[in-house]
């Protein structure tokens, strides 16, 4: 079993949402992790952040916080960062039943909630959410994507209320620059996320009820759905001839781009896609170039407990190709131009690649 605390003393709060059963098993270690504001590491703590390998932070803190206090992006060498104020800007509660309106008031503005599960399906992993204590902006996104995953709400609130013990240093030099702080925002209570869910429940009937509330689609659903399950990562091409698209009619009935697994042997991503090239149709590398380093990424669960991110780019073909069918995986390809492989694609997210590379071949992508 993995740590789930993550020990920076410049870090307050930080952990791992992997371990937690779900409805596919358990949540994966590795995938998710929370925390407070990350504006100061210690020089001591770097190695162990950079370790974590988080490749994605999302910050849901007010903008004029960002600035005031920028999160230390140096400790965390590979990571993107995402900054997506939570909507009510971390304004703070003077009790009770206003927290409660806070946390509906940060779910239920369409715009910037939609934005923030959008990042979280789509980002690159390892990532790493965080507000200012990491308690309640944090707490309540994380635990809707818990839920979302089949996580028992019981656990749901023990993930929640970890943020009692992790939060003492904050919690100290709060109360020490601030006496009359309100409590609410400082000691998690066990009858406060039950109570929220509940008004929740009431008001959604679930977690995809609220999902389809705030506009997101069936498959960005199921992908929440799987979003802590077995991480699966792929790479392909859209390969074009003279304006056509070349596909794959694929042996269990659906037309595709082409595309696979990452392999250990793989140096690096144009690998993965030139083996993949070979192994499913027989182009060699000599017979196509990359047009750019783009990447065209699509996120979806392909299975109960699984999340594929892909990553397309696009190639030109120096000649017809003749294409050489993989019988097992591949039972064929198809030469066809844009209007007739949009349609010929089974799945939305390769038609939106293909959008991409032609956009891209057309000088139409900044």
């Amino acid at each position: 079993m993995a740590p789930r605390r993550i020990p920076l003393k410049g870090i307050d709060n930080l952990r791992d949402v992997g371990g937690y059963p779900a409805r596919y098993g358990e949540t994966s270690y590795g995938v998710l992790y929370r925390s407070c504001d990350i504006s100061h590491v210690e020089e001591g703590d770097r190695p162990l952040s950079a370790s974590l390998g988080i490749r994605s932070i999302i910050d849901l803190r007010s903008s004029d916080v960002q600035q005031k206090y920028p999160d230390d992006l140096s400790a965390f060498p590979k990571a993107s960062y995402y900054p997506l104020e939570a909507n009510g800007g971390g304004r703070i509660p003077v009790d009770e039943e206003d927290m409660f309106a806070s946390y509906f008031e940060m779910i239920e503005e369409p715009v910037s909630a939609s934005r923030i599960f959008r990042t979280l399906l789509n980002c690159e992993k390892p990532a790493l959410i965080h507000c200012t204590a990491g308690k309640d902006r944090t707490g309540v996104f994380v635990a809707l994507v818990l839920l979302a995953n089949g996580v028992d709400p019981l656990d749901v609130n023990a993930d929640y209320l970890l943020s009692l013990p992790l939060l003492k240093h904050t919690r100290d030099r709060t109360l020490a620059a601030h006496p009359d702080f309100p409590s609410v925002c400082l000691y998690p209570s066990a009858d406060y996320l039950p109570s929220f869910l509940e008004r929740f429940e009431k008001r959604y009937g679930s977690v995809d009820g609220y999902f389809r509330t705030i506009g997101l689609s069936t498959t960005e659903i199921d992908g929440l759905a799987n979003l802590l399950g077995v991480q699966e990562r792929s790479y392909g091409a859209v390969l074009i001839y003279r304006g056509k698209a070349l596909l794959e009619k694929m042996g269990h009935g659906h037309i595709s781009l082409c595309k696979g697994h990452v392999e250990a042997g793989d140096v690096d991503i144009n690998a993965t896609i030139q083996r993949e090239i070979a192994e499913e149709i027989g182009i060699d590398p000599g017979e196509y170039r990359f047009v750019s380093d783009r990447i065209f990424y699509i996120v979806y669960s392909p299975a109960e407990g699984h999340i594929k991110r892909v990553g397309f780019k696009v190639a030109l073909l120096k000649e017809e190709p003749h294409a050489k069918a993989d019988d097992h995986e591949v039972r064929g390809t198809l030469l066809l131009d844009q209007d007739e492989a949009n349609r010929a694609l089974t799945f939305q997210s390769d038609r939106d690649a293909l959008a991409w590379a032609y956009h891209i071949i057309e000088g139409r992508v900044d």
